[in-house]
C-alpha cells in the first residue's frame, strides 16, 4: 500500500491560517498553551496601550479617576481611626464666622464689619497674647494700609510666632503667551512703536542688545540701537514687514532675517574677529523670547511693582527657601510654579512678621481643591511656599530643605510631591478629635447619650455642634473672642460655644494656651475638598499645617513603572486563567476575583499607607484583558476544543472526549495522519442477510440498532473508539485519539464482552418470538495509519493499512475456524498475560504472501466467553 498523505487538512480551526499566515499559523498551534497565552497577551497588550493612549488625556476619564481618588479619601477619613488623622487639638481655627456675621448685623452700634477694623484685631491678638499662644497665623491679607496698623503691629511683635498670608498670582505661562501675542501675531509688532508704548519691553529690548553684543564685543549696544539697527527684524528699518494682506508666519521670518543676518556677520571684520553664530530656528529663537520673558516676570516685574515698598522686597529674600535641588527641576514645572507678581503686605508689619507663606491655592479642572503648592518660584527665582508649611518649618526648626521633582526633603523626612510641585492633603477626621478630647478630660461618654450617638455617624454632621458643626478643626467665633478681649460679657450661648467641646460644660473650658491659632474667614472663604464642599480656607492651611507636622505617611502616587507592571501581570493572569480553566464561568470569575482585588489592594494600599493607584485606566486594561481573552477562547483556542469535539464526539465516550479536550495538541496531531501501533476490531453478524431477506425491514432495522446500540456501548466503555458501520458490520480501534497503553487486551475484553452481551439479547428476542443472532469478532494489532481522511467537505477519523486489512480478514475466518472471536499474533503478543486462548495454527490470509499466526480467545482476566454456536456464513 502507497504511504499517505500526512498534510494537515484544513478545517475550522485552519481557517484562521489564510489571517494569520501559513507559518504563524503553525507555530501558533504547535508550540501549546505557553505560546498561545504569549499570542493573545502580545496582541491585547497592544490594542491595550493604544487604548489607554488614547484615554489618558481624556476629560471624562480624569474627572471619574478624581471622584473615586475622593471617594477613597472618604473612606479613609471616616473610617479609618488611626491616631495619623485625629486632628491637632493644639491648631485651632479663630474664624469671622457665621455667629460673627449675625452679631454685626444685630450691633450696629459695636461699630464692626466683616473685615474687622485693625485696632479691634489688634484687641484679639492682645488677647491670645495673654492666653499664652504658640503661634498667629493669619489667613487675611493685610496689603492695604489701613487705620490702626501701629496697634496691630504692635500686638503682633509680643507674638512668639506670627506669620501673614500674601496671595500670589499671575504665572508665568499665561503671562509670557499674553506678552508674547502681539510682538508675534501683530503686524503691529513689525514696528518699534509698540515697543516704546509698552515699558514692559524694554528689558526685553535690552536682552536682545546683550546677545546682539556678540556681534559687535567692542560697542555697547542699548535697545534704541536695536530698534533703529539692521540685526533684528522685524525691528530693523532695513527689513519692512511684508504688505498688508501678505500672509504672515512671524516666527519663520523672524528666523530667516536673523539666519541672513548672521551668515553676513560670521566673519572677520578689521582687526575684531567674530564668534561664529550658529543658525537659528523658531524654536530657538521661541526659547530666547520666553527666557527673556521669564526674566522680565521674576525680576523686572516685582521691582516695578514694589519700587514705593523695599520692605516687601526685602521681606521676600528673607522669606525665600533654602532650597537646594537634587536634579534640575523639568521646564514644564517650572513654568507652573512660577508667579509673576505676589500682592504686598503693608510696611509696619514687616518687620514683626516671622514668616509670610503663600495662600493661593489651584484648583483640579473639575474645581475641587485636593492639593496645595509646596513650592512657588517667585521674585527673583527664589522658592516660596504655601502658608501652612510655612510655620513647620519654623516649629520643627528645619535645618535641610533639598528638593527633586518627586520629593521636597525636610531634614530626615521625603515629602512626595504631586505633579512636581503639590502635596496632597492628608485630610483630618473631626470625630476621633472628639474623641481625644473626652479621653483626655476623663469623661465617660456613656454617660452623654447624645453625644454617643453623634460619636457613631460616620461623618460629622454641620448641624452637630458637638462635633465642631462639621468643620475639620477646633473652631472659635472672632466675636466671642473679641468680646473676651474687650471685657464685655458673654451670651448664655457663647459661654457655652467656649467650651473643649462645645455645648458640654463638662468637657471644661477651652483655653487658647499653647495654640497655633489661624485667623481667618469661615464665612465666604469656601472650597470644595474630597471630605467636604464647603472647606474653609482657614481647614485648608490647619490641613496642611497638621500634616507638615506630625505626619510621617503622606499620600504618595504609585511610580507609573511599579503600577504597569502589576497590572500587567494581572491582565495576564485573568487571560491566563479565561483560557486554562475547562469552565469559561469558573475563568469569568477568577478573572473578576482579580479585578476585584486589584480594587480592593488599591484602596486598601491607600487607606492604611497612603499609595495613591489610578483605577479607571488600569480597569479598562483588565477589563479588556478579560474581554480579549474571552474572545480568544471563543473564536480561536475554543475552536479547537470544538472542532475535536465534532471530529471525536460520535467515536469516543465522554471520559476520552475530556481528555481529548485536555490535551488538544495530541488529538491535533492524530487528526493530520501519523503512523501508529493500535489495536483494530471488526465484528459482524453472520448469516444475518439470509436471516432478514423475507422479514419486515421495519422490524429488522429495530432489531439492528438494538444490537448496534450495546455494542457500541461496550466499545466506549472500554476506551476504544467508534470507526463506522458498515451494513452490519462495527469497525472499532484502540490507542487513538487518545494513548491507550494496553489497547490489544481492552480490545480483546470488549470482544468477549460484546459476545456475552449479544448472548444476553439473543435470551431476551428469543422470548419476544423474534430471531436470534450470532456474530464474529476479528483484532489485529500493529503499526497503521491514522487521521482524519476523506474530502475537503465530508472526512472520517479512522485507520487504514495492511494490519487493518488483516482485522477484516480474522473476522471473515471466524465462519470457517467456528471460533467467533480470533485474534492476531501479535495482538496476542501484546494481551497474552490478561488472555485465555486457543492457538489456531497458522492460516494463509488473502493479501499476505505468508502464512499468519491466530489465536482464539477464551477469556479475558477472569471473564470468560460464553459458549455460542456460530451460525454459516453469509
Amino acid at each position: 500500500m502507497p504511504p499517505l498523505s500526512t498534510a494537515p487538512q484544513k478545517s475550522g480551526l485552519k481557517a484562521l491560517v489564510p489571517m494569520l499566515g501559513q507559518g504563524y499559523a503553525q507555530l501558533f498551534f504547535q508550540q501549546g498553551f505557553f505560546w498561545q497565552v504569549f499570542f493573545w497577551a502580545l496582541c491585547s497588550g497592544v490594542m491595550m496601550l493604544i487604548l489607554s493612549l488614547l484615554l489618558f488625556h481624556y476629560a471624562p476619564i480624569n474627572s471619574l479617576e478624581a471622584g473615586l481618588l475622593d471617594l477613597k479619601m472618604r473612606y479613609r477619613v471616616n473610617n479609618y481611626n488611626h491616631p495619623s488623622l485625629t486632628p491637632d487639638r493644639n491648631i485651632v481655627i479663630l474664624g469671622i464666622d457665621g455667629n460673627t456675621d449675625q452679631y454685626i448685623r444685630l450691633h450696629p452700634e459695636a461699630g464692626l464689619h466683616k473685615t474687622l477694623p485693625r485696632h479691634r484685631l489688634a484687641n484679639v491678638v492682645g488677647y491670645l497674647n495673654r492666653q499664652e499662644v504658640k503661634a498667629i497665623v493669619f489667613d487675611l491679607e493685610f496689603k492695604d494700609p489701613k487705620p490702626g496698623d501701629a496697634a496691630l503691629a504692635n500686638a503682633v511683635s509680643k507674638t512668639p510666632y506670627v506669620y501673614s498670608a500674601a496671595q500670589m498670582h499671575l504665572k508665568l505661562e499665561p503671562f509670557s503667551r499674553e506678552q508674547l501675542q502681539p510682538l508675534l501675531n501683530n503686524e503691529a509688532a513689525y514696528g518699534l512703536d509698540i515697543f516704546m508704548e509698552k515699558g514692559v519691553f524694554t528689558p526685553y529690548l535690552q536682552y536682545l542688545a546683550n546677545i546682539n553684543s556678540r556681534f559687535m564685543p567692542w560697542k555697547t549696544v542699548g535697545p534704541l540701537d536695536i530698534g533703529a539697527g539692521p540685526f533684528f527684524w522685524p525691528l530693523s528699518q532695513t527689513h519692512p514687514p511684508p504688505a498688508k494682506g501678505a500672509p504672515i508666519s512671524p516666527l519663520a521670518q523672524i528666523t530667516q532675517s536673523l539666519n541672513r543676518e548672521t551668515a553676513q556677520h560670521n566673519r572677520t571684520w578689521g582687526n575684531h574677529p567674530l564668534t561664529p553664530i550658529p543658525a537659528y530656528t523658531p524654536e530657538t529663537y521661541q526659547n530666547m523670547v520666553e527666557r527673556a520673558f521669564s526674566q522680565l516676570c521674576l525680576h523686572e516685574n516685582y521691582q516695578r511693582a514694589y519700587h514705593n515698598n523695599p520692605a516687601f522686597l526685602n521681606l521676600l529674600i528673607q522669606q525665600r527657601l533654602p532650597l537646594s535641588p537634587t536634579q534640575p527641576i523639568p521646564d514644564a514645572i517650572q513654568r507652573n510654579s512660577t508667579y509673576c507678581h505676589t500682592l504686598p503686605i503693608i510696611p509696619s508689619l514687616i518687620p514683626h512678621l516671622s514668616g509670610m507663606g503663600s495662600s493661593s491655592v489651584d484648583y483640579d479642572e473639575d474645581a475641587y481643591l485636593r492639593s496645595i503648592t509646596a513650592l512657588y518660584k517667585g521674585y527673583g527665582g527664589n522658592y516660596y511656599t504655601y502658608l501652612g508649611i510655612r510655620p513647620a518649618l519654623d516649629l520643627l526648626d528645619i535645618q535641610h530643605m533639598a528638593y527633586s521633582p518627586r520629593f521636597l526633603y525636610l531634614d530626615d523626612r521625603a515629602i512626595p510631591l504631586y505633579q512636581g510641585h503639590k502635596v496632597m492633603v492628608n485630610w483630618r477626621n473631626p470625630r476621633l478629635l472628639v474623641e481625644k478630647i473626652l479621653r483626655d478630660e476623663h469623661i465617660d461618654v456613656s454617660q452623654f447619650p447624645d453625644i454617643q450617638n453623634s460619636l457613631k455617624q460616620v461623618r460629622a454632621d454641620r448641624n452637630n455642634p458637638m462635633l465642631n458643626g462639621g468643620h475639620l478643626y477646633r473652631q472659635v467665633s472672632m466675636i466671642d473672642v473679641l468680646n473676651l478681649a474687650e471685657g464685655k460679657a458673654l451670651s448664655p450661648d457663647a459661654r457655652s460655644r467656649m467650651r473643649n467641646i462645645p455645648f458640654m460644660n463638662e468637657s471644661g473650658p477651652f483655653s487658647f494656651k499653647d495654640k497655633i491659632v489661624i485667623i481667618g474667614d469661615t464665612l465666604t472663604d469656601i472650597h470644595r475638598t474630597p471630605v467636604n464642599n464647603t472647606t474653609f480656607g482657614p481647614e485648608i492651611v490647619a490641613s496642611t499645617l497638621d500634616m507638615f507636622l506630625h505626619d510621617r505617611v503622606f499620600v504618595t502616587e504609585v511610580p507609573w513603572g511599579w503600577q504597569w507592571g502589576l497590572v500587567i501581570i494581572l491582565a495576564i493572569a485573568i487571560g491566563a486563567a479565561i483560557i486554562t480553566f475547562d469552565n469559561l464561568a469558573i475563568g469569568f470569575a477568577a478573572g473578576m476575583t482579580l479585578i476585584t482585588l486589584y480594587w480592593l489592594g488599591n484602596l486598601m494600599a491607600f487607606v492604611y499607607f497612603g499609595l495613591w493607584g489610578t483605577l479607571i485606566l488600569p480597569s479598562v486594561v483588565l477589563g479588556g484583558s478579560m474581554t480579549s481573552a474571552t474572545l480568544y477562547r471563543y473564536y480561536i483556542h475554543d475552536q479547537e476544543k470544538h472542532h475535536l469535539t465534532a471530529v471525536f464526539s460520535n467515536y469516543v465516550s465522554p471520559q476520552i472526549m475530556s481528555e481529548i479536550v485536555k490535551n488538544p495538541a495530541k488529538a491535533m496531531d492524530n487528526l493530520k495522519g501519523g503512523k501508529k501501533e493500535l489495536t483494530v476490531l471488526f465484528s459482524d453478524l453472520q448469516g444475518f442477510t439470509q436471516q432478514f431477506e423475507n422479514t419486515d425491514p421495519e422490524l429488522m432495522v429495530n432489531q439492528l440498532n438494538e444490537y448496534f446500540e450495546v455494542m457500541i456501548q461496550i466499545v466506549l466503555k472500554n476506551g476504544g473508539t467508534y470507526d463506522k458501520y458498515m451494513g452490519d458490520s462495527i469497525m472499532a480501534f484502540f490507542g487513538a485519539p487518545t494513548d491507550v497503553p494496553d489497547h490489544a487486551k481492552m480490545a480483546c475484553k470488549t470482544a468477549v464482552q460484546m459476545q456475552n452481551a449479544l448472548q444476553v439479547l439473543n435470551q431476551n428476542w428469543a422470548k419476544e418470538g423474534r430471531q436470534t443472532l450470532a456474530q464474529g469478532i476479528g483484532i489485529s494489532s500493529g503499526e497503521m495509519f491514522v487521521g482524519n481522511f476523506g474530502s475537503r467537505n465530508i472526512k472520517n477519523f479512522t485507520v487504514m493499512g495492511s494490519n487493518v486489512n488483516l482485522g477484516s480478514r480474522l473476522e471473515a475466518y471466524t465462519r470457517v475456524a467456528q471460533w467467533p472471536i480470533i485474534i492476531s499474533a501479535r495482538t496476542f503478543e501484546l494481551a497474552q498475560q490478561h488472555l485465555q486462548a486457543k492457538n489456531l495454527g497458522r492460516i494463509q490470509v488473502k493479501g499476505f504472501t505468508h502464512t499468519l499466526q491466530i489465536y482464539g480467545v477464551e477469556g479475558v482476566e477472569d471473564m470468560m466467553l460464553d459458549t455460542q454456536q456460530p451460525t454459516t456464513p453469509d
